[in-house]
């Protein structure tokens, strides 16, 4: 029988036993980090590390990590950092902050790493640190290494759209003496806004790169993000990136704004979109005076690295305009929109101002009235809106694209107090294609000529043949008439007449520039048709270089967009659309673009005239 003494002794010897080395080890977490390179990336070992080649100035790759537990307790992620970077811009994008042990393959951790290249063939390389509890000691610092090669092919460009008109122009812009640009834009103004009450502006950002630039580099990953307009502070600006000066005479910004923010290049197809809004609230008080200040925005447009919009209101009593889509009643109502729930490219849309009021007591008579097109869908002309009854209370437009539009009503009354830009003042809408494929041409040359061609594969793939192609010279409304000296319509299904159903049309065939284009199938059948464009050229028409875009819409949403700069007598191959139906009846558009020449998107030929048939050949 063990004495009490000899007890104690026992216990602490098992204790101690307890702590060896060997059962401590049972207890601690061991981190493992393994590259997980896409296919175009390369994975590097001791220390881990991702090798992703080129990546394109002002563009973004991502690195990924695995992170796994060989240890027995839990791995804890305290913190990561980026301990060195040269040549470019890294960010952490997430990391997981614990993986347990004995995890399954699911539950491994990852580490995410953003980079932009800064140069054109310079290297960039970044060690990035993770202090962990991993170790013997439960305080390890592991570390991932990412590197790439910069490869220029264009800047991001900025567009800031407000009253109607985007900025900058050129005459915007001035050398502040430093070698930077600052641009001052035109004054940004509320009007009149009532006393305590509250008054939203809308500012769209867009990211519109310069014709022929920021095109994936042939082998480029699908969906890769290339010249993204980047908002962020610049010491060597205001160190704002969005911001007011002063910033406490009422304007602030409508939900938070984090940064960096991006906006990449519009690709439909990977849900990248190159345009959103920008709001600022001004808050009027109670008391009448005039308030101003200066909205600031810094980004990587080294042409525009530095934008300045003046900002001004008006708080006083004044009448408040209200602006409604005018719809048709069941009493007869002249110039209405039949459906304002269905309101599809080429309608005419009708607005009025009858719900308008003035604040005044008694009210004042409004004698006045103002009507704009405040913003309308990237590529539009404006002299295509064909604006009737802009200074009386129904205004009406015809809209010649899909997409959004917003039109703008300011009134006065008889003492000739206009009415402020308030939220009622705007009237949102969108025009969506009822047709289920609709393809749009739009370009940025106001005097050339550009056509749309729509072919069939099971109809030989011909361009300007009919009734295989589908265009000007044999797919318009007129082309049915008996006096038409049009060529054969397209009949591509003959259960359908031709224009109908799953036949093509062509509903806007543009020759004075710019565009739009426009072909509809309304219900597409199974099969695969094909896009391309003609740069057509006449004696008397500019022959200038112009960047055309096609924009693809699958029953009223936009499904892809394609761009490339043509010359005279291009014939540009872009894409094609298969349209399948499976066993269920479940029908689908797959879209691909023709594969490219090395030069952009889709490929280019020469086609000189469009009176014999022509074969581009096959590069899908």
């Amino acid at each position: 029988m063990m004495t009490s003494k000899q007890l104690i002794a026992f216990v602490v010897l098992v204790l101690c036993a307890a702590c060896e080395p060997e059962n401590l080890s049972r207890q601690q977490a061991k981190i493992a980090l393994t590259p997980r390179p896409t296919a175009t990336q390369t994975a590097m070992n001791d220390p881990a590390g991702i090798d992703c080649g080129q990546v394109t100035v002002h563009g973004l790759d991502i690195a990924t990590f695995r992170i796994d537990n060989l240890g027995s307790a839990t791995l804890e992620i305290e913190s990561t950092r980026i301990a060195s970077q040269s040549g470019g811009t890294f960010r952490v994008q997430s990391v997981s902050d614990r993986v347990t042990a004995y995890h399954t393959d699911d539950e491994a951790g990852e580490l995410v790493i953003s980079l932009t290249p800064n140069a054109d063939q310079e290297p960039a390389e970044a060690t990035i640190e993770l202090l962990t509890n991993s170790g013997e000691n439960g305080d390890e610092t592991a570390h991932v290494i990412v590197r790439a090669v910069g490869l220029y092919i264009g800047d991001p460009n900025i567009e800031v759209c407000y009253d109607g008109t985007c900025y900058p122009g050129a005459e915007d812009c001035s050398d502040r003496g430093d070698g930077k640009n600052i641009c001052q834009l035109p004054t940004l103004d509320w009007g009149n806004v009532s006393l305590g009450k509250t008054s939203t502006r809308e500012i769209r950002l867009r990211n519109v790169p310069r014709a022929g630039t920021c095109l994936p580099p042939p082998g480029a990953a699908e969906c890769t993000r290339v010249c993204r307009l980047t908002f962020d502070r610049d010491p060597s600006h205001q160190n704002l990136g969005f911001g007011f000066v002063p910033d406490n005479t009422g304007f602030e910004f409508r939900g938070n704004i984090e940064l960096p923010h991006a906006l990449d290049v519009a690709n439909p197809q990977c849900g990248l979109v190159n345009e959103e809004p920008l709001l600022i609230r001004f808050n009027s008080g109670n008391e009448e005076g005039i308030a101003t200040s200066t909205l600031v925005i810094e980004n990587n447009d080294p042409d525009a690295p530095l934008i300045e919009i003046p900002l001004s209101a008006h708080a006083r009593q004044a009448p408040v305009a209200v602006a409604q889509i005018r719809a048709c009643s069941g009493e007869t109502v002249p110039n209405c929109t039949p459906d304002v729930t269905d309101i599809r490219p080429l309608d005419r849309v009708y607005l009025t101002s009858v719900a308008s009021f003035d604040t005044s007591t008694p009210p004042r008579d409004l004698i006045a009235w103002e009507w704009t097109v405040e913003e309308s869908p990237q590529g539009a002309n404006p002299d295509d809106f064909a604006l009737q009854g802009t200074d009386t209370e129904v205004m009406s437009m015809w809209l010649p694209l899909a997409g959004r539009y917003v039109a703008k009503l300011r009134v006065t009354n008889d003492l000739g107090i206009k009415s402020g830009i308030t939220p009622t003042a705007l009237v949102e809408f969108y025009a969506i294609p009822n047709s289920r494929v609709h393809i749009q041409l739009v370009w940025d040359h106001p005097t050339n000529d550009l056509d749309l061609h729509v072919t069939s594969t099971a109809m030989g793939d011909l361009v300007c043949e009919a009734p295989n192609d589908c265009f000007w010279g044999n797919c318009k409304r007129q082309c049915l008439e008996p006096d038409s000296e049009c060529r054969e319509p397209p009949v591509w299904f003959a259960s359908a007449n031709a224009l109908e159903g799953p036949n093509p049309r062509l509903d806007i065939d543009d020759t004075n520039g710019l565009g739009p284009e426009n072909t509809n199938i309304d219900e597409p059948s199974p099969g695969k048709f094909r896009i391309y464009v003609h740069y057509y050229t006449l004696i008397d028409r500019s022959t200038d270089p112009t960047q055309a875009i096609i924009r693809i819409y699958i029953d009223g949403q936009a499904a892809a967009e394609y761009r490339r700069v043509l010359r005279p007598d291009d014939l540009w191959r872009v894409a094609e659309v298969e349209w399948t139906m499976d066993i269920d009846g479940s029908e689908q558009a797959h879209i691909n673009m023709a594969t490219s020449d090395g030069l952009g998107q889709g490929a280019l030929k020469k086609m000189y005239n469009c009176s014999h048939p022509f074969d581009f050949g096959e590069v899908f």
